[in-house]
């Protein structure tokens, strides 16, 4: 059905959420993508396989719909939503699909995570999945969690056999994401912070406040209890040629990336982390 909203037009394709036990909690995963056909269907796979309850998409007009890679997975109900839209200001187009799917779907779920196509969810006690772990902060606003940065690899072009088994030269940044409460969350101010009761606000795995979209701050480099529990692998540059076409489309919030970040961040990734297990 197309219909039409803040976000222009869009085309919406959805089920009803199955019903879980009240006492665990629901995580969906809301994602906002472009052109990313290729890696959209290991991102699913991925985070099913760590327990996230449903993902909600919206598709930002692509030029060919990533509904086609995982159609199974939306027929199966896994993909409980697909958006295809149109916005007619760029500048704003992820505030308002966050919101939208805050809106239309916080009463659906305990918990949302806000996160990319090019970011996965690390757990690092292989017998938990995410439901586990936000059970330990359920009575929290949100879950803060930090970021790997990886690099190319050396990878001039793109290789094959997926993101997960080709990238794991990393480095520690103070970037977040946040898995939200639905029913302590407002609504959103940007991509990695969102607005919460007065003077309530995420925290980290050490269950310390997180008000910013950086922990520590700015520059810093987190400390290695922040990467003990779970952490998001951010696959930000991955080969030259992957970057320059992300230059070309720009990112969720307009701004496009000079290309010498990625000279940037492939010199500070050098340490080498565990690649994560391809589905």
């Amino acid at each position: 059905m197309w219909l039409k909203s803040k976000l222009g037009l869009y085309l919406i394709f959805g089920h009803l959420t199955p019903s879980m036990p009240s006492n665990r909690p629901t995580v969906a995963l809301c994602l906002i993508t472009k052109d990313q056909n290729e890696d959209i269907r290991e991102w699913v796979e991925y985070h099913r396989s760590i327990g996230v309850t449903n993902i909600i998409i919206f598709d930002n007009n692509s030029s060919k719909p990533c509904l086609n890679e995982i159609h199974d997975y939306a027929s199966s109900g896994f993909v409980n939503s697909y958006i295809f839209f149109t916005h007619d200001d760029p500048r704003s187009k992820q505030h308002h699909a966050y919101n939208m799917c805050l809106k239309n779907f916080g009463e659906k779920f305990s918990h949302i995570g806000f996160i990319d196509t090019d970011e996965f969810i690390v757990i690092k006690n292989k017998t938990l999945n995410i439901i586990d772990i936000m059970k330990l902060y359920e009575s929290y606003p949100g879950l803060t969690l930090n970021s790997m940065f990886f690099g190319s690899n050396g990878h001039k072009e793109r290789p094959a056999g997926g993101v997960l088994r080709n990238y794991n030269k990393c480095t520690k940044d103070a970037h977040v994401k946040v898995i939200v409460n639905t029913k302590l969350t407002y609504w959103n101010q940007g991509p990695h912070t969102f607005r919460h009761p007065p003077g309530q606000y995420p925290v980290d795995t050490n269950f310390k406040k997180v008000q910013g979209p950086w922990n520590p701050g700015r520059d810093e480099v987190p400390p290695d209890s922040l990467f003990e529990v779970a952490y998001i692998n951010h696959y930000v540059i991955k080969s030259y040629e992957d970057f320059k076409r992300k230059h070309e489309r720009g990112s969720g919030d307009i701004k496009k990336r000079a290309m010498d970040y990625f000279d940037i961040i492939d010199h500070r990734a050098t340490a080498v982390c565990e690649n994560l297990s391809p589905i």
